[in-house]
């Protein structure tokens, strides 16, 4: 956790992961897909705070994924897997 955690979701996912590392205050980068309904990405930041970033990437959830494991590899994150 001392690098930080990436996840790739477009709903609760995203949240759950957000609000945890808020709680643990861990830095997390959450990618979700461009069409990711405002709804949805706001609640994200609200659950996340200021250790969370939100990066809106790719047309749909493969290139939001593609995004994620980039930064899993290139910055060391931990990936958490939706349902892996």
């Amino acid at each position: 956790l001392s690098r930080g955690v990436v996840a790739c979701s477009a709903g609760n996912h995203a949240q759950g992961v957000a609000l945890s590392a808020r709680m643990l205050g861990c830095r997390a980068v959450i990618c979700m897909p461009l069409a990711t309904p405002s709804i949805k990405v706001n609640a994200v930041r609200g659950h996340g705070g200021e250790t969370v970033e939100v990066r809106l990437v790719g047309n749909n959830y493969d290139e939001a994924a593609a995004e994620a494991k980039r930064l899993e590899f290139e910055e060391g994150l931990a990936m958490i897997h939706p349902f892996d």
